[in-house]
C-alpha cells in the first residue's frame, strides 16, 4: 500500500521531526506530505489515529513529519504556524542535544543550526502570545512590530548568524537555572565570558537562577549549546533562552555603541564594582590591558508595567499580600495554554513554583477535597495580558461548567484551581466571576474543624440534667 503509515522507528535518524496537531479526521499521510513538500524534502510521515488507551481519536488526529534539515523545518514552522497550524518539534528531536566541545576556544565555535533554531522557536513561541488572540489564529504582524519597537529596540540588529535565519527574531539573553546559593556573580561571569562579550548579569541567588545578556545573539546561542550542564559549586546548570515577552531589549544584537555607554574594564577593583552593581558611572577611566574584556551599560527602564515572571526580577525578597507573585503559563491539555498572573491574597509565597514556567492542570476534583486539608495560601489567577483574555475566559467557563476544581501536584503542596462558583466563594468571598481561585494546601496536614458557637451552646445545654428533663417532658407533650 503506497499510503501505508510508516512507523517512526523506521525513519532516518538525522531528520528533523515535527509534531503536527489538530489535523482533520480524514487527513491522510499523502495530504500531510503535500503540505510540507513545498518547503523541501519530506523524509518521513506518520498519522496517529488512536489515543494512549487504544481507542480511536474522536475530534482530530495528529501526525509526525520528518524533514531533511533544520532550514526546511524552520521555514515550514514559521510559515504554517503563522497561518493557524499548531506545529512543534517532536520530543525525539528535542532530545538530540549537541555534545559540549572539549576545546577552550569557545568564541571561535559556530553554534549548530539546531541551536539557532531553538532560539528562534523559543522566541517565536513567546512573542506569539503577544501577537495573536488565540493559538489557532494567525499572528498579528502589526501588533508584533509595535510591541518589538517599544520593548526590543535592537530587534532588527543581528549579525554572525546563517543568512536564512536573519529574517527571524532571536534573543541574546539566556536564563541559567539550578545555581547553588553559594555561587557568586563573578564565578558565573568567569564561566560564561568564553562564549562572547557579556552585557549584563542579573542574579537571584535566593531563587537559584540568573540572566546573562550577551552583546550578540550568536554568543547567547553558543552559550545555550555549549554551556548547558556546566558544573559550578557542585551544581549542573540548566540553560534556556530568556522570554522576550517578559524581558526588555533582548531581541537582536545590542545596538548600543561600544564608545559612550560601553567601556572595557581591566582594573580588578573596577571589575569587582561592576560585578556587584547593575551600573557604573562613566567617569571611571580604567587602565587598559587586552587580557580581559567586560562591558557595562546603564540599563534603560521600560515604561511598561513590570510582569513578575520567572524571567523577571523581584526586588523585594519577601512579597506581601496583593503582589503578583508568579507569572507563567497554565495548561489543561496539549492544545490549550494561557498566560496567567497569580496575585497573593492569603498566606505566603513559599509554596509557589518558582522553578517552573508553566503548571499543568491534570485532574478535576470535588470541592470537598479542598477543605480536607490545611490551606497554605490563596491566589487570584487572571490573564497575564489582554491578548490572553479570550483564551482565559474559556478556562473560566470550562471549570465552571464542570463544577469541579483543577488539581496540580507541586513539590511539597497541592494547588487547586477553582472556578468562580458558590463553593469557591465560600473559601474566598471576593472572587470575581472573571477570575479563578488558586488554593495551595498541605496534603500532609488535615484541616482543623471549626466549631459552630450555636451548636456548642445547644450541646452544653443538653448536658444539663434539668434541660434533659424538660426536653423529655416536652417530647411526651408533643406525642
Amino acid at each position: 500500500m503506497a499510503n501505508r503509515e510508516r512507523s517512526r522507528s523506521n525513519s532516518p535518524q538525522n531528520c528533523v521531526k515535527l509534531h503536527v496537531k489538530n489535523l482533520p479526521l480524514t487527513f491522510t499521510p499523502e495530504n500531510l506530505a503535500q503540505v510540507f513538500r513545498q518547503f523541501g524534502k519530506v523524509v518521513d510521515i506518520k498519522i496517529i489515529r488512536k489515543g494512549s488507551n487504544g481507542q480511536p481519536l474522536r475530534d482530530c488526529v495528529y501526525g509526525f513529519v520528518g524533514l531533511e534539515n533544520w532550514e526546511i523545518a524552520n521555514r515550514a514552522m514559521q510559515t504554517l504556524n503563522a497561518n493557524g497550524w499548531i506545529i512543534n518539534l517532536s520530543k525525539e528531536t528535542l532530545q538530540k542535544k549537541p555534545v559540549a566541545p572539549s576545546t577552550e576556544h569557545l568564541k571561535d565555535l559556530q553554534p549548530s543550526d539546531k541551536s539557532f533554531y531553538y532560539n528562534f522557536h523559543n522566541t517565536n513561541l513567546m512573542l506569539s502570545n503577544i501577537a495573536r488572540l488565540h493559538p489557532t489564529h494567525p499572528i498579528d504582524q502589526a501588533q508584533l512590530v509595535d510591541f518589538l519597537s517599544k520593548h526590543h529596540p535592537s530587534a532588527s540588529n543581528i549579525s554572525e548568524i546563517p543568512d536564512h535565519l536573519k529574517k527571524y527574531y532571536l534573543v541574546r539573553e539566556i536564563w541559567v537555572g539550578n545555581i547553588s546559593p553559594i555561587t557568586v556573580k563573578r564565578t558565573l561571569y568567569d564561566k560564561f565570558r568564553g562564549f562572547g562579550d557579556i552585557e549584563t548579569i542579573e542574579m537571584f541567588s535566593s531563587k537559584g537562577f540568573a540572566f546573562i545578556k550577551f552583546r550578540k545573539v550568536v554568543a547567547a546561542t553558543r552559550a545555550y549549546e555549549f554551556g548547558d550542564a556546566t558544573l559550578i559549586d557542585g551544581r549542573s546548570l540548566k540553560v534556556a533562552f530568556a522570554d522576550p515577552s517578559r524581558r526588555f531589549d533582548i531581541v537582536g544584537d545590542s545596538s548600543a555603541p561600544e564608545g559612550l555607554n560601553f567601556k572595557t574594564i581591566d582594573d580588578e577593583s573596577i571589575k569587582n564594582i561592576f560585578l556587584g552593581n547593575p551600573s557604573v558611572p562613566h567617569l571611571i577611566s580604567p587602565s587598559v590591558q587586552p587580557s580581559v574584556k567586560v562591558s557595562f551599560v546603564n540599563n534603560p527602564i521600560s515604561k511598561s508595567e513590570p510582569n513578575h515572571n520567572l524571567q523577571t526580577t523581584k526586588n523585594e525578597p519577601n512579597l506581601s499580600l496583593g503582589n503578583v507573585v508568579w507569572s507563567g503559563f497554565m495548561t489543561r491539555s496539549k492544545n490549550y495554554r494561557v498566560g496567567i498572573d497569580a496575585t497573593l491574597v492569603q498566606g505566603n509565597d513559599d509554596c509557589f513554583p518558582s522553578a517552573l514556567y508553566h503548571v499543568n492542570v491534570s485532574h478535576r476534583v470535588q470541592f470537598s477535597e479542598i477543605t480536607k486539608f490545611y490551606i497554605l495560601a490563596l491566589v487570584i489567577i487572571e490573564a497575564s495580558n489582554e491578548t490572553q483574555q479570550d483564551l482565559f475566559s474559556g478556562y473560566v467557563k470550562y471549570f465552571s461548567e464542570k463544577q469541579r476544581a483543577g488539581y496540580i501536584a507541586m513539590k511539597s503542596s497541592v494547588l487547586y484551581i477553582c472556578p468562580p462558583i458558590d463553593d469557591a466563594k465560600k473559601i474566598y468571598p471576593e472572587l470575581k466571576d472573571t477570575q479563578l481561585l488558586g488554593v495551595f494546601v498541605d496534603p500532609q496536614r488535615k484541616a482543623e474543624k471549626t466549631k459552630d458557637p450555636q451548636l456548642e451552646e445547644i450541646m452544653n445545654l443538653l448536658k444539663n440534667p434539668e434541660a434533659m428533663k424538660h426536653f423529655n417532658t416536652l417530647k411526651q407533650y408533643l406525642k
